[in-house]
């Protein structure tokens, strides 16, 4: 049987779309989910369930360098003077910021609806 495309083609484009969808690292997949399993009650299955739910939500409305800089936005706000002026532009990081927090609520809801 002939195919006008060969194997090794169809496998690069399916990857290529996969690596597209979803760029976020193994170690920040596994980094986010211990510290939400710690912020959540610890190391048990429900809660590690949930945690990589919420990272999956994130990874599919982020980029792996938008997420990184609203994550630097968020947690360098607050640092005082000239220094963290940057980091308080709201034209500049307001709606990174106010994205990742809508979507971190809603992961909340999604993902751990019911568990307590």
């Amino acid at each position: 049987m002939k195919f006008g495309v060969s194997f090794p083609v169809i496998a690069c484009l399916f990857t290529s779309i996969a690596v597209q969808a979803n760029d976020f690292p193994t170690q920040e997949r596994v980094e986010y989910a211990l510290r939400c399993m710690n912020e959540h009650g610890g190391q048990d299955y429900n809660t590690l369930y949930a945690c990589v739910c919420a990272i999956d939500t994130i990874a599919s409305r982020f980029s792996f360098d938008e997420y990184t800089q609203a994550v630097t936005y968020t947690n360098l706000r607050k640092t005082p003077g000239e220094r963290g002026g940057l980091f308080r532009d709201r034209e500049r990081t307001g709606e990174l910021i106010d994205r990742l927090a809508e979507t971190r609520a809603d992961a909340e809801r999604k993902c751990f609806a019911g568990k307590q």
